[in-house]
C-alpha cells in the first residue's frame, strides 16, 4: 500500500521483488505466505477461499489503524501459533462500532466474516459520519509532508548522496555479481599512431644508398655456427596453487537470514561451508520478525576460511546490530 506525496492511496504488487520492510517471506516446503498476514486456515494449512483474503484485509486495516501488527512475536513459531488461533488483541478505548466491524471482518471463523466488502464499505462510512472521521487526499497530503520517520528521512539522504556522488579512480562499487570492484575511468583513450608521409619518404630515400653499399661490398650473409647442445640442470621448483574459492560460515544471535547480492538471498542461519569465488563481498544480515538489519565486508580475494557473526541486539533495542567477518 503506496501513499503519494499527494495524498493518493495506491495499491501495488512487485512480485518477486522484496522490500526491506517485509518481515515475512514465503517458506519453502511449508505454509506459503507472510505469517503475519494469514487467516487461521490459511495458518492450518486448510483450503482457502475468498473469505480468507478478507480476513487478511482486516489484519492491514488492524495494522494502518493502530500502528502495530496485530500477530506479534520474536519468532515465526510464534507469530504461526498465534496466526492459526487468529484471536485479535483491540486496544482499550476502541469505538464499539468500530471493534463490531473488526469483529466481523476477522471473525475467527470464515462463515462469520463479510460475504461481501460492500457492506464493510458501507460500514465504514456510517462509522466515519458519527463524528471519528475519514481523511480525504487534501487532507492526507499536508500530513504527509510534514511527518518526520527516521527511514524516510535517511531515505532521502542516500538519493541525494547518490546524486552527489563522484566517482573517482579509486571509487569501491558493487558490480552486479555481487563483488566490490575498484572503478578505474580512463580519461581518454590510447590514440592510436598513424604514420606520417614524411616518414615513408624518409624510408624510401635511405633504402635506395643502402642497396647499392650492398652491392659495392658484396656483403654476404654470415654462416651460422652448428648449435652445440648444451646440458642445464634446472631446479625443480614448487608452485603453490591458489585456491579457486572461499569458504565461509554465516551465525547470528538470534537467528537471521544472510544475503550476499549475486550470490544467494535470505538463507536461514546457521549456515555451514557455504563455497564462494574469491572476490569481496558485501554481507547482510536480516532479523524477520523485529526487520533489524546490518551489513559487514568479507574480503575473500586470497581464498580461505571465514566465520561471519551478527549480534542482531533484539533484547536490547537501543543497541545496534553488529556483525564481522573473520578468517577462521
Amino acid at each position: 500500500i503506496l501513499l503519494s506525496k499527494e495524498g493518493e492511496v495506491k495499491l501495488s504488487d512487485f512480485g518477486i521483488a522484496k522490500s526491506i520492510l517485509q518481515t515475512q517471506v514465503t517458506q519453502v516446503g511449508q505454509i506459503k505466505g507472510k505469517f503475519r498476514y494469514m487467516s487461521p486456515e490459511q495458518a492450518r494449512g486448510e483450503p482457502l477461499d475468498y473469505r480468507s483474503d478478507i480476513f487478511s484485509l482486516g489484519l492491514v486495516f488492524y495494522e494502518c489503524l493502530f500502528g502495530q501488527k496485530a500477530y506479534r512475536g520474536d519468532t515465526d513459531t510464534e507469530i504461526l501459533r498465534q496466526a492459526q488461533e487468529g484471536q485479535l488483541v483491540y486496544p482499550e478505548g476502541m469505538a464499539p462500532a468500530l471493534k463490531k466491524i473488526f469483529e466481523r471482518l476477522c471473525a475467527s471463523q470464515p462463515g462469520n466474516r463479510y460475504t461481501d466488502l460492500a457492506d464493510f464499505r458501507q460500514d465504514l462510512k456510517e462509522w466515519a459520519a458519527t463524528g471519528e472521521g475519514m481523511a480525504t487526499a487534501e487532507e492526507l497530503k499536508p500530513f504527509l509532508a510534514e511527518l518526520s520517520s527516521e527511514s524516510l528521512q535517511n531515505s532521502i539522504a542516500a538519493k541525494h548522496q547518490a546524486q552527489a556522488w563522484k566517482p573517482q579512480a579509486s571509487s569501491e562499487i558493487l558490480d552486479q555479481s555481487g563483488r566490490i570492484q575498484t572503478l578505474a575511468i580512463s580519461m581518454q583513450p590510447p590514440r592510436r599512431r598513424r604514420w606520417q608521409p614524411w616518414a615513408l619518404v624518409s624510408i624510401g630515400l635511405l633504402a635506395v644508398p643502402a642497396y647499392f653499399l650492398a652491392q659495392k661490398f658484396s656483403l654476404q650473409p654470415q654462416p651460422i655456427p652448428e648449435e652445440v647442445p648444451v646440458s642445464i640442470a634446472v631446479p625443480e621448483r614448487s608452485e603453490k596453487k591458489l585456491p579457486l574459492n572461499l569458504t565461509a560460515h554465516f551465525n547470528a544471535v538470534p537467528y537471521a537470514e544472510v544475503s550476499i547480492p549475486g550470490q544467494f538471498t535470505r538463507l536461514e542461519t546457521p549456515i555451514q561451508k557455504k563455497s564462494l569465488p574469491l572476490a569481496k563481498y558485501r554481507v547482510t544480515f536480516y532479523h524477520p520478525p523485529t526487520g533489524r538489519r546490518v551489513q559487514t565486508a568479507l574480503n575473500g580475494v586470497q581464498g580461505g576460511s571465514f566465520s561471519c557473526t551478527a549480534d542482531m541486539a533484539v533484547a536490547d533495542h537501543e543497541k545496534n546490530p553488529s556483525a564481522t567477518c573473520r578468517r577462521r
